[in-house]
């Protein structure tokens, strides 16, 4: 199966891809036990776990077209397309210095673009597979989905966080809504119907706003 770029990524650390109705994240160790343990009154409001599976990224020198695959048949979530706007899969590309890029001239979230490329990058420099986390997609079948990512709680540092993490996951709490609120905007990308495209609002955005401006980014998604 073939991994390509996610096109509404609005937050997090690491690219996530799509695959075949299910998103790619790089596997990690902690979440994956999180997935597999979880209460099952959760599970109504999380996306499915499906499987981790090895992938790896490899690149054509002539043409700089990077294939993203895994050797994994999975079709639990198999994707049926409603929509010409959202049939065809978008790759990456190398270019001539050596970077990756999105291979699309579509409108693109720069920062699910820069996390998602980094992603490819690191596979393309490593001689082994690289472990991924599949999970349901669940905007596999909009067309044109709104996504709003919030990171809840006033304390996101984990108790085996080193003093300097902990002491910048303290400031970041502090100087945001995550101090007043207990909750802060990651990232967001809205539909404009006026204009036919997206606006996105990126984690630093979200971080400077407060909390006059996190409602009136909750009330025009909830529009």
């Amino acid at each position: 199966m073939e991994l390509t770029a996610f096109r509404h990524q609005v937050g997090g650390h690491f690219g996530i891809l799509s695959c075949n109705g299910h998103v790619a994240k790089p596997s990690n160790l902690r979440e994956m036990a999180f997935y597999k343990v979880m209460n099952t009154e959760l599970k109504y409001f999380s996306p499915a776990f499906c499987k981790e599976v090895d992938v790896r990224a490899s690149v054509n020198p002539a043409t700089g077209q990077i294939v993203v695959e895994t050797l994994e048949k999975l079709e639990c979530h198999k994707k049926k397309s409603s929509s010409k706007h959202e049939r065809s899969s978008t790759g990456f590309r190398q270019t001539a210095d050596g970077r990756v890029t999105v291979d699309t001239e579509k409108q693109w979230n720069r920062w699910a673009a820069e996390c998602q490329c980094k992603v490819v990058e690191r596979m393309l420099k490593e001689p082994e597979p690289t472990p991924f986390l599949l999970l349901e997609n669940v905007v596999a079948h909009y067309t044109r989905p709104c996504v709003l990512d919030l990171k809840i709680g006033t304390r996101q540092h984990g108790d085996d966080a080193s003093e300097s993490k902990r002491h910048r996951q303290l400031m970041k709490c502090r100087h945001s809504t995550s101090a007043t609120l207990g909750v802060r905007v990651v990232g967001m990308q809205l539909y404009e119907a006026e204009t036919k495209s997206y606006t996105y609002v990126e984690k630093q955005e979200g971080r400077r706003i407060d909390a006059a401006g996190f409602r009136g980014y909750v009330k025009r998604f909830i529009k």
